[in-house]
């Protein structure tokens, strides 16, 4: 698995996803780089002869050394690759070796006969293009080169009057030729986020990152293939969405619902720092399943602490400052236990989904949650969460979730009616209090 792609609270930026893409992809770019200035000084040789007859010499000798200053890496590749001064050395190493291949084309255009001249011309057009169009994607790259360029053909536009004109028309190329890819790599990763925003729907977000990051997707499909493994399912509804949804604008309440989702993703991936979890939602229901990657019980309940732990302490307070016109009253319903859990679903539209009762039993907690609220009658309006006995029973063993204020009740719900479960509630009002 991949690193956390973003730090940010919405799940990153387009430069942050640049960065990464880069942190992951620029060997792999600058190998492509030197095997193709290696492949193309190679098979150029023999066009050397071709064009140049017996003033070929010196351009062979040019290609035998590009030859060896682009193969070294490669032959090196194996026994120093997993060197990191070695890895370090390499982008420096690779940029030397582009100012040293295309500065000497310059020298050559200053000092060839008129019969070479549009060989040589040709040549540096095509240099320019492939360059940019090899390290566009790597940013610190495509700038060095674009600089080199530059450089050379603006010290030969100054140092030489019969390369003056051809000299400046490099100059107006690479400009030309590095906006346009500069504009492409805008369009890649921009592109490349909104496949990350929409892959975000169907997988956990570190397999998200992994398939954008590395481009494939069977090794990571493959580690979720539906199998029993250990899960907490967290359903968090809205009471009276349907008076809500009826009292504003339509806008208004796609707003207020964006920003709830918004504040309890960011709840969710504070409490599951590794990111094990994949989030749905259907109108004011948000419904979460967490996993974990070592199948550990211990750390999954941990997970469903941190997470009533941060939501009671921030979801009302945040909810109120920013939804303003209305912050709405939750039921959550949390369940823990084994299940089948895995990418379930069409072919190219599967998603993490648990199947068996860990699912039912959290809606099944939800709809207790929201009967405890009508039996409390209470006058303050009032967050309020249901969850197993078997999830209690393992929080009430660990040091940090000792205080969590869990009171048993009997349950009345359909598929849960008499079984012992736990709820926690706070007002509105005392949960701003805490907050400030």
């Amino acid at each position: 698995m991949v690193k956390s792609l973003f730090e940010s609270k919405n799940h990153g930026s387009i430069s942050e996803l640049a960065k990464a893409w880069k942190a992951h992809n620029e060997e792999g770019v600058l190998f492509e780089l030197r095997l193709l200035g290696l492949v193309v000084s190679i098979l150029l040789i023999p066009f050397d002869y071709l064009f140049f007859g017996d003033s070929s010499s010196k351009y062979i000798m040019f290609r035998l050394g590009s030859i060896v200053l682009f193969g070294l890496p490669i032959l090196f590749a194996r026994p120093l690759g997993s060197v990191t001064r070695y890895k370090k050395f390499l982008p420096t190493y690779t940029v030397s070796v582009l100012m040293f291949y295309n500065g000497a084309y310059p020298v050559f255009l200053a000092n060839a006969p008129q019969a070479h001249v549009p060989f040589i011309v040709a040549a540096i057009y095509m240099n320019v293009f492939a360059t940019n169009l090899v390290l566009h994607r790597l940013w610190t790259l495509h700038a060095w080169a674009g600089a080199v360029f530059l450089a050379v053909f603006g010290v030969g536009s100054v140092l030489s009057e019969a390369t003056m004109v051809e000299s400046q028309n490099f100059l107006l190329w690479t400009v030309i030729i590095g906006m346009y890819f500069w504009f492409q790599r805008r369009m890649f990763f921009s592109n490349l986020y909104h496949q990350f925003q929409h892959l975000l729907f169907q997988y956990p977000k570190r397999v998200a990152q992994s398939i954008i990051l590395l481009g494939s997707k069977n090794k990571y499909l493959d580690e979720f293939k539906p199998r029993l493994r250990p899960c907490v399912c967290i359903c968090l509804d809205w009471r009276s969405f349907q008076k809500v949804a009826t009292s504003y604008e339509p806008i208004m309440t796609t707003q207020l619902l964006e920003i709830s989702h918004q504040i309890l993703l960011q709840i969710v991936s504070e409490a599951v720092p590794k990111e094990s979890f994949h989030a749905d939602w259907t109108a004011d229901e948000f419904f979460v399943t967490i996993y974990s990657e070592d199948d550990c019980p211990v750390e999954l309940a941990k997970y469903a602490g941190a997470f009533m732990q941060r939501f009671y302490a921030s979801y009302a307070s945040e909810a109120t400052a920013k939804m303003g016109v209305h912050t709405p009253d939750v039921d959550v319903g949390i369940a823990a236990g084994q299940c089948i859990v895995g990418l379930v679903g069409p072919k190219n539209m599967q998603k993490l989904t648990a199947l068996g009762d860990v699912g039912g039993r959290a809606k099944r907690n939800q709809s207790e949650a929201k009967d405890i609220r009508g039996q409390l009658q209470a006058k303050e309006r009032l967050h309020v969460t249901v969850i197993d006995a078997s999830l209690r029973e393992r929080l009430s063993e660990m040091e940090e979730f000792k205080t969590l204020p869990l009171t048993p009740i009997t349950a009345g719900t359909k598929d849960i009616a008499g079984q012992t479960v736990y709820y926690t509630l706070g007002s509105k009002a005392q949960l701003n209090r805490a907050a400030a």
